[in-house]
């Protein structure tokens, strides 16, 4: 079992092999998407680059089950006034980037509750360099306009009975490079379902850059409830650039950018599981933060306890479980920074009964400790040696009954 590798990896024995450096195979769009969704901390209102729209109580981000079944953070919309306006979502704040190349704007969205009659939208804006807006153009007419939406639905009528209650989708629209004229959308925009099928295409659909564009934002909305009841959601925002590295509409209805793939072959994917802000992912790495409460794989795990932290959940696979196997290895790099903490970094862990066991760093004393269901052992591994270091540990443990 591995979570890295340097120019060889030995693959007899290995059941899953995990490496966030490999981002074409391992840490697929992870590191393509140019929104930071660590931003999105649990709580209401804006959070970083993330501006609210509507009011403090119509914008809350919450653990929640999104697109693939897995408790992530959600950002949503859980109350409407009667009022026929603006109902939550957000605009990012301004950033650069390149007008000569094409960008895909992204977003899953789904009504909980009720259908209601809220809007959704999915948007950007183009800004020069003097922070004016300048608009983008239509791409089925080359025309220029300062408010543009990719797709505005109304789920309760332009896409009703094309998507259930709970149901998640994901909207796409494509920007294209200045000067590309009118033509016909990219093959990938509209609306997309789980089961990998283009069920809408409405709304402008995509636009071109204006020659002169060098700052560009994301926005998503709910508009024009006045159903109290309805709850709007939406989860992992992205925009990429189109230019061969970034994932595929079929890779995101798979989980890129919200699991690590298995790389041996055996099918043993990781999903993330908590908040985007306590596993971070940064240059090939993920990133606990001081006073994060869990970074790995941890014990009793509650919704309310993801807020504060992040873990890799494998699904169940009979090739992973330590019961069955006399030995077994976990190795992996790790570099422990800052000061002493009581929080552990989990390295393998089996749970869900009565049986549990598994390998965590414990940074307070710098430890390794072996722990099962009621206690743990620590081990005298002189990790503190280590400390600010980026090192590679290994463990073999050896079981003496199932």
């Amino acid at each position: 079992m591995g979570f890295g590798h340097g120019a060889k990896i030995v693959q007899n024995g290995l059941v899953m092999h995990l490496d966030p450096f490999n981002t074409a195979k391992s840490a697929k769009g992870y590191d393509t998407n140019l929104l930071d969704l660590s931003q999105w901390t649990v709580g209401s209102g804006s959070s970083g680059t993330f501006n609210k729209n509507g009011a403090e109580e119509e914008n809350e981000r919450i653990i929640d089950s999104g697109p693939h079944g897995k408790d992530i953070c959600v950002w949503q919309s859980p109350s409407n006034d009667e009022g026929s306006n603006s109902d939550g979502g957000w605009d990012t704040s301004r950033f650069v980037s390149d007008c000569t190349k094409m960008h895909r704007f992204t977003v899953w969205t789904r009504k909980k509750d009720v259908m209601g009659n809220g809007r959704f939208y999915l948007g950007t804006f183009g800004f020069n360099s003097f922070n004016a807006n300048i608009g983008v153009r239509k791409r089925a007419s080359d025309t220029n306009t300062t408010n543009f939406y990719f797709h505005a639905p109304r789920f309760d009528n332009d896409v009703s009975g094309l998507i259930d209650l709970e149901e998640w989708v994901l909207s796409v629209g494509h920007a294209w490079p200045a000067g590309s004229g009118a033509g016909a959308f990219h093959s990938d925009s509209g609306i997309w379902n789980l089961s990998g099928e283009r069920i809408y295409l409405g709304g402008d659909t995509d636009c071109i850059w204006e020659h002169g564009t060098e700052k560009i934002t994301h926005r998503s909305y709910q508009y024009y409830s006045s159903t109290p009841t309805e709850v709007h959601q939406w989860a992992m925002p992205r925009v990429d650039i189109v230019d061969g590295t970034e994932p595929s509409i079929q890779d995101l209805i798979a989980g890129a950018g919200a699991k690590l793939y298995d790389i041996s072959g055996n099918g043993n994917d990781a999903w993330q599981i908590g908040s985007y802000t306590h596993g971070k992912y940064s240059d090939g790495k993920f990133i606990h933060a001081p006073g994060d409460a869990f970074f790995g794989a941890p014990d009793g795990v509650t919704t309310s306890s993801l807020d504060n932290g992040a873990y890799w959940e494998v699904e169940t696979d009979s090739s992973l479980d330590p019961a069955l196997h006399n030995e077994w290895t976990v190795c992996g790099w790790l570099n422990l920074t800052g000061v002493n903490s009581s929080n552990g970094t989990g390295w393998f862990h089996k749970a869900g009964d009565t049986d549990e066991r598994g390998i965590m760093i414990e940074p307070i004393s710098r430890n390794m400790r072996i722990t099962d269901t009621v206690s743990y052992s620590e081990l005298n591994s002189g990790v503190s040696a280590y400390h600010n270091t980026m090192a590679y540990y290994s463990f073999v443990c050896t079981m003496s009954t199932g």
